[in-house]
């Protein structure tokens, strides 16, 4: 079912969960969810997991067939499962964790039936608590997944095209995005939350609110669908914010940046010395400092081509825990190019930036996209 590397890795998990099933004196945990069984496995199947304190977790598996190992025990349906916990000489739980923020009613119901506890658990818990803690293979991952990520990003400028409207571009990064690996799927936890691969905003698409709850909105193509690019024209020094997700190994980044075609108005500007601050700020002073910057201008000088949102955009790194400066401006050419540059406590912007190409790093910046005028 999974090689021997990542049954090392996989056995941290193990241990780590049947830690904290000993902590609540749990008999299992019950795992069922694809994004939970990717976790404890190694990858996607239908079935169920089932992890005790004090062996390995057994799999119950429904498909794809072929599937080899000691702990694999192929089953039609859950009911099936209590038979075979018998036949290994394992009681039935009487504490029994279940994945209740993500099973629907009748499937809570049949699992209950099925294994009938004195009492259940809620096993979502224990696992965001659990993964909420990465290892070091994980964190390998997340980091060559953001690595790929910035190569993306660093290929936008080279996308845009005179005449492009927002949703345009957005085709055009999300079809480079899966040529350099990307999976396509992002998955996000909650009802209420859906999106395809991204967001792109340009002007004052920015400011039309979204029923999600992501921080930016947008009013989407569809009222089907009601977030991200609108089919807003690219054109007339205006600012374009892009979010794109990047899933490459499984393990999901988030990378924002700001773009300009043309050159934006003044008013933007203060934002960036409010981002310099001091290189030995905390994040949270000087996002502080962003915010008060931009919403004082804003309250004496709107500008209707600049996204009124734009103190929300989110500054947070990725992986490292370096700044972004604000927006940098560049020289027009035909073909557009990114500038882009880092605070790091150090007064030269050009040696920060040449550091960060030459590391390859996956944290947040705002840049500057021109287009010939």
């Amino acid at each position: 079912m999974y090689n021997e590397q990542l049954k090392h890795e996989l056995s941290k998990r193990w241990n780590t969960l049947q830690t904290a099933l000993q902590r609540e004196n749990g008999d299992a945990l019950l795992v069922t969810s694809n994004v939970n069984l990717f976790y404890v496995s190694g990858r996607i199947f239908s079935g169920t997991a089932y992890i005790v304190p004090d062996q390995e977790p057994l799999f119950f598996v429904r498909r794809p067939t072929g599937l080899k190992g000691g702990n694999i025990i192929y089953i039609r349906k859950p009911e099936e499962i209590p038979g075979h916990l018998q036949e290994r000489g394992l009681p039935l739980p009487k504490y029994l964790f279940m994945e209740s923020d993500s099973l629907s009613y009748n499937e809570y119901v049949r699992y209950e039936k099925t294994f009938s506890p004195e009492r259940i658990g809620n096993g979502s818990r224990l696992l965001r608590e659990a993964r909420s803690i990465k290892t070091i293979y994980e964190i390998g991952r997340i980091m060559r997944s953001g690595v790929l990520h910035a190569q993306l990003y660093e290929r936008i400028p080279s996308l845009f095209r005179p005449g492009m409207t927002d949703l345009d571009l957005s085709i055009e990064i999300e079809r480079e995005c899966r040529r350099l690996g990307s999976l396509g799927l992002f998955r996000i936890f909650g009802q209420s939350m859906e999106i395809f691969m991204g967001s792109l905003l340009a002007g004052d698409n920015a400011d039309a609110p979204s029923p999600y709850d992501f921080a930016l909105g947008g009013a989407g193509q569809d009222l089907s669908l009601p977030i991200g690019s609108n089919g807003t024209p690219l054109k007339g020094n205006i600012s374009i914010m892009v979010d794109m997700g990047g899933n490459f190994t499984g393990y999901t980044t988030d990378m924002s940046r700001v773009f300009s075609v043309g050159k934006l108005p003044d008013l933007v500007f203060p934002s960036r010395i409010a981002a310099l601050g001091n290189g030995n700020s905390k994040p949270s002073v000087i996002f502080s400092g962003i915010v008060r910057g931009l919403s004082s201008s804003f309250s004496s000088a709107p500008a209707p081509m600049l996204p009124r949102k734009a103190h929300q955009m989110r500054f947070q790194p990725i992986c490292t825990t370096r700044l972004p400066f604000a927006v940098k401006s560049c020289p027009a050419h035909s073909i557009c190019r990114m500038v882009s540059s880092y605070t790091q406590g150090s007064s030269s912007a050009q040696s920060s930036l040449a550091q960060t190409r030459k590391r390859r790093s996956c944290s947040p910046v705002v840049s500057a996209l021109t287009a010939a005028s």
